[in-house]
């Protein structure tokens, strides 16, 4: 009797373990860079390889161009990334302070002209603030610490921050909640490092 009941709690105990681990992976605490790899007449560049670095911890990822041209690296910390393109026949091209946000797909398109001289392409942090995500139906907003301390908050209560997001409005009801386009103020979910909060 005790060996069958041994054995059932084994059994339920582990697969609660494998389900608390198919939760943990899909709590996301990371970002990516995605975009299309162009030569100045607009025909795509195959093959070319494309590295980012975070300058602040020194990761380096590559990987090369599909036959479209496409690039796409995802899992990458929230951080500002420098990315790279070489390809033969080409300039290699620099893209600067490149944003990586936490659940969003950064849009990087890259032009390469033809040469061997070195070319950087800027990107100011001022232009991921006006991001248009192409990579999937997501929605989302960040609000960034600049605006957290510039912004008066008057209730002292950052949660009033959500307020700012497009399509959210305070709920009418005693949970003083909110709702995000027309859903219920109880399907709100809220994270820290991907985590349920």
């Amino acid at each position: 009797m005790f060996k069958k009941l041994s054995k059932i709690t084994g059994k339920a105990a582990l697969m609660v373990l494998m389900g608390m681990t198919s939760l943990s992976y899909a709590q996301s605490s990371s970002g990516g860079i995605a975009g299309v790899v162009q030569d100045p007449t607009g025909a795509v560049v195959a093959g070319a390889t494309v590295e980012i670095e975070n300058p602040k911890t020194g990761l380096k990822r590559s990987v090369n161009t599909t036959e479209d041209g496409a690039y796409n690296i995802t899992s990458l910390e929230p951080g500002t990334y420098t990315i790279t393109v070489t390809a033969p026949g080409f300039s290699n091209a620099t893209a600067n302070d490149v944003q990586v946000s936490v659940s969003f797909v950064t849009s990087a398109n890259i032009n390469l002209q033809p040469g061997t001289d070195n070319i950087i392409v800027d990107v100011k942090a001022g232009d991921a603030l006006t991001q248009i995500n192409v990579t999937d139906q997501q929605l989302s907003t960040l609000i960034d610490n600049k605006k957290i301390l510039q912004l008066p908050l008057l209730s002292r209560d950052p949660n009033s921050l959500i307020l700012l997001s497009p399509g959210v409005f305070p709920a009418n009801s005693t949970l003083g909640g909110f709702s995000v386009n027309g859903s219920r103020e109880r399907n709100n979910n809220f994270q820290v490092d991907g985590v349920d909060n």
